[in-house]
Order: structure tokens, then C-alpha cells, then sequence
């Protein structure tokens, strides 16, 4: 499966949301785009990963708040035949990167 998302679309959602990143299964068999979550969308993910009851549901949650591409609608189909997607590594590094957890960070 080719790209779906063009430059000009990539370039529209990055003037749009400032930070995005835009991913691809290895194998090509879904995209998707992410925005960064705003301050609020981050501590709802963070006190919910927290807790045992939602913790496995955390992170899909805060993907689907933050999909810009493809639809929410499009983004639940793609869950329903990939349901690892927000749980895949490049996802989760990516969402690192998106909230500015990047690793190479040093404490003093």
C-alpha cells in the first residue's frame, strides 16, 4: 500500500497543528498522522495509565484523540483489523516524541 497522505495534506495538518508525526506499518498495511496532545489531553492519558482498570485502554484512548489522519471513523476501522497499532513501537515513540519525551534529555 502506497502513502495515501500527500505532501500538501502533510504540509496543511503541519500548519494546522504545529507538531505532527506520520506513520507507516513496515510492511505498509496502514498510515496514520498524529497531532501533539494539548497539556490537558496528556494528564487525562497520564493519570488513566496510572490506574489498572484503564491502563490498557490509555493509550489507544489518547490516539484516538489525537488522530488527524485518517478519519476517527476511518482510525476505529483500521483498529478493529490492526488492534495493536497504538501499541506498536513506532507509535509509542512516536507519542514520546510528540509530548517531548525524546531520551536524550539529561538531568543535573
Amino acid at each position: 500500500m502506497a502513502s495515501n497522505v500527500t505532501q500538501q495534506q502533510l504540509e496543511e495538518l503541519e500548519s494546522k497543528h504545529k507538531r505532527i508525526a506520520h506513520i507507516i506499518a513496515k510492511d505498509e498495511s496502514w498510515e496514520i498522522v498524529l497531532r501533539k496532545p494539548t497539556r490537558d489531553e496528556y494528564k487525562v492519558f497520564r493519570s488513566r495509565s496510572r490506574q489498572d482498570a484503564q491502563q490498557a485502554d490509555a493509550q489507544e484512548n489518547l490516539c484516538r484523540r489525537i488522530v488527524v489522519y485518517p478519519s476517527r471513523e476511518d482510525f476505529d476501522r483500521l483498529l478493529d483489523d490492526y488492534p495493536g497499532i497504538c501499541e506498536a513501537d513506532a507509535v509509542s515513540s512516536v507519542l514520546r516524541e510528540l509530548v517531548g519525551m525524546t531520551g536524550d534529555e539529561q538531568g543535573k
